[in-house]
């Protein structure tokens, strides 16, 4: 039978590694609080109802504490919530892959990479175009003059 400690840090070591794949970043939150009950199994002998309540209450702490913090850090926010950086994408060139109706997205090649897209016009595929911002995962473009 599986040690508690080994279950708890496999399960946060999963978590955690999901996190890549999933957006809104809360994930590694209830990973780390697998790990944390892992690494206090190592140390301190705890029943299972024990280790449950640990690792609710670990989860809620980190993820109202610490989310924030760690969203700027790996968002490349500044703690006033404007960007930090340059976004590398507003400003490129891209062509239109897949038709664009607002409201509706569709898709724009930008540098061999496949974007969801939005515009205030109807794109059609071929069309070049430019990238005007960017929301998380999804560019907003125009028509390029």
């Amino acid at each position: 039978m599986i040690k508690a400690q080994y279950f708890w840090l496999a399960i946060g070591f999963f978590l955690m590694t999901a996190e890549v794949v999933t957006p809104g970043f809360i994930l590694f939150f209830f990973g780390l609080a697998a790990v944390l009950v892992g690494i206090l199994c190592f140390f301190i002998p705890l029943s299972e109802t024990l280790q449950l309540l640990l690792f609710a209450a670990f989860s809620i702490v980190t993820l109202l504490t610490l989310r924030k913090q760690m969203k700027t850090l790996f968002t490349g926010r500044s703690r006033d919530g404007a960007a930090s950086f340059d976004d590398a994408c507003i400003g490129n060139h891209a062509i239109v892959t897949s038709r664009i109706a607002a409201p509706l997205e569709g898709k724009v090649e930008l540098n061999g990479v496949l974007w969801n897209a939005t515009a205030d016009e109807v794109l059609e595929a071929g069309t070049p175009v430019v990238v005007a911002g960017r929301d998380g995962l999804s560019l907003t473009v125009r028509r390029r003059s």
